[in-house]
């Protein structure tokens, strides 16, 4: 772990908020919780695993999409404002989604509509929700982009294990990638936020998140905000 003598302490109204964004099953949770592990004093925030889902989400075909979306939404805007108020004091803070922030940059890409249909009855206060969202929501300082090749991808799906993982609309979904870079694109610029593209390979979390800590560092993104 990096410690007080390996880099700088990080001092009130300077701290970090960092948030992971990629494809659903890229290995965003597992990589937020071993790179906080590894930065002296950081804190990571998680969404609810599969276990926590209630009906709404397990039944959303039944229930209604967007039902879904918005319990997805309650459970994990506390988590990144508790972030937020962590960065305002002076530590660093890791959110492992940032989907809320940016659903209106991408929702409406063609392969994304296994999460919510462009005929859902829904769809227009969907969208004045996310065009809020992306304007409301805390802005991340660095925002770290898992890319991931469509085998490894998949690889990593059936490892999961998800019930929704084997639904074809949702193994329909890779190409929307290209869509998630472009918003994490367009938001870095817009908010002066770093943006670190990392290609997931094969391999264990710690390894991801160790390659990650370097890039930081060499960035210097750790130590422009101690």
């Amino acid at each position: 772990m990096y410690t007080a003598n390996d880099q700088p302490q990080f001092q009130r109204e300077s701290g970090l908020l960092i948030t992971f964004f990629g494809l659903p099953g890229s290995g965003k949770s597992t990589t937020c919780k071993c790179l906080a592990d590894l930065i002296d004093g950081a804190q990571s925030f998680l969404e609810p695993n599969e276990a926590q889902w209630p009906e709404a989400v397990l039944n959303r075909h039944k229930f209604g999409k967007f039902t879904a979306i918005t319990w997805f939404r309650a459970m994990r805007l506390p988590l990144l404002y508790r972030a937020q108020s962590i960065r305002n004091n002076g530590l660093v803070a890791l959110v492992d989604s940032y989907y809320d922030k940016l659903i209106s940059e991408y929702i409406e890409f063609p392969a994304m509509q296994w999460l919510l249909p462009s005929d859902d009855p829904y769809i227009h206060v969907a969208r004045e929700l996310f065009q809020l969202d992306y304007q409301l929501l805390p802005d991340a300082d660095c925002l770290i982009f898992l890319r991931i090749a469509e085998a490894d991808w998949r690889e990593l799906l059936r490892g999961r294990g998800r019930a929704m993982d084997s639904e074809s609309d949702f193994l329909n979904q890779y190409s929307s990638q290209e869509a998630f870079l472009n918003a994490a694109e367009s938001f870095s610029r817009r908010a002066g936020a770093t943006l670190i593209v990392h290609d997931q390979k094969m391999g264990s979390p710690e390894q991801t998140a160790t390659a990650i800590l370097e890039e930081l560092n060499t960035r210097g993104t750790l130590r422009r905000h101690a």
